[in-house]
């Protein structure tokens, strides 16, 4: 695939959507998918439209948006700060230092070739590229570049990313500084480590750590950042928020923006109370919502029993755009969906900024 190709939420909304009436009601054109997905080996219609519907899989209610495992109360989130105290009590216990220090050795399982980064795993040849679009045709759209390919393994929800043996609940984890973000051995600041080749034959590759950046600090001029880690901050409406990167190997990569916005309301996201659901979680439940809903508008505008503050489809969370800019500052790929939650993915050559 050439460098720079891209996808990003963007173009999965402009291609699998068009006007088809005067109802301004967007109508799916599942053929323009390639490799095509074929709906006829389902016996239930289109399952590939079912997908790409806002309230799926892609939407700002699926794994990419603030209620999946990335967001505030995911295993990564500002919630999950909790356990980074209970371990910062374990480095400084004299007994359990002494276990920490051979964490080294514990590890190995998870970074050798019998772990996830192996080519027994899910980004080994035999897993990525022969079993998983061997599934069936939608499996094979988690590919990178694919309509679902940030959900997918080489995505931010797979083994390179924040959840996997790289971020900060892997073995590495011990050596992360929260304050800080980066990881540190003895006050040595540490950023790559070295762990099994998804290509076999018992080699070794260098693998970039993915660093969890607070509020600010991934944009400090003393950090440099590559393109495997995690920042949290404040935005304001109308200013862009810029992190320069620079790509150390020709790779693809993902960025994804991971709205905040919803929490203070949770219960109203997740409660029913007897018939009258008045979550918008329990109103997916309800019919003709779940079967039929087409856009988030629609399932917030038409549930005339949810509370006066959700029925504006704004409220359900903040939307955000992404714009990935090369050195000379020229776009090369961009995501502006209003439907989705936005992302991009696009193959980036070595050395580039």
């Amino acid at each position: 695939m050439p460098d720079w190709t891209w996808t990003s939420a963007t173009t999965v909304e402009r291609q699998l959507t068009m006007d088809s009436d005067a109802d301004d009601r967007a109508e799916p054109l599942m053929t323009s998918i390639q490799p095509r997905i074929d709906p006829a080996v389902y016996a239930d219609g289109e399952p590939g439209e079912k997908l790409l519907r806002p309230v799926g899989p892609l939407g700002h209610l699926g794994p990419l948006g603030p209620w999946g495992p990335l967001g505030r109360y995911g295993p990564v989130g500002e919630a999950s700060a909790y356990w980074e105290t209970q371990l910062d009590y374990l480095r400084h216990h004299p007994y359990f230092a002494s276990l920490l220090n051979t964490w080294g050795i514990l590890a190995k399982p998870v970074l050798d070739e019998t772990g996830p980064l192996g080519p027994t795993g899910p980004v080994g040849q035999e897993a990525y590229c022969e079993e998983l679009p061997a599934i069936n045709e939608i499996s094979g759209q988690l590919q990178a570049g694919g309509v679902y390919g940030p959900l997918g393994p080489a995505g931010p929800l797979g083994v390179y990313g924040p959840l996997g043996p790289l971020g900060p609940r892997g073995p590495m984890g011990v050596l992360l500084d929260p304050a800080d973000g980066r990881y540190f051995d003895h006050g040595e600041l540490v950023t790559e480590v070295e762990g099994a080749a998804p290509w076999g034959s018992g080699q070794r590759r260098t693998y970039e750590l993915v660093e969890t950046y607070p509020i600010g600090r991934a944009r400090a001029a003393d950090v440099a950042l590559d393109t495997s880690f995690m920042a949290t901050d404040v935005t304001t409406p109308g200013r862009p928020t810029e992190y320069p990167m620079t790509s150390a190997e020709d790779q693809f990569v993902t960025v994804t923006v991971v709205p905040d916005r919803g929490f203070a309301d949770l219960s109203c996201m997740l409660n029913a109370y007897g018939f009258n659901p008045c979550g918008v979680y329990p109103a997916l439940a309800v019919f003709p919502n779940g079967a039929a809903v087409d856009t988030e508008d629609i399932l917030i505008r038409d549930v005339f029993y949810l509370p006066a503050r959700w029925k504006s489809p704004q409220e359900i969370t903040d939307r955000y755009t992404v714009e990935l800019l090369d050195g000379a500052g020229n776009v090369v790929a961009e995501s502006r969906a209003s439907r989705y939650a936005n992302w991009l993915q696009i193959k980036v050559p070595a050395g580039r900024s």
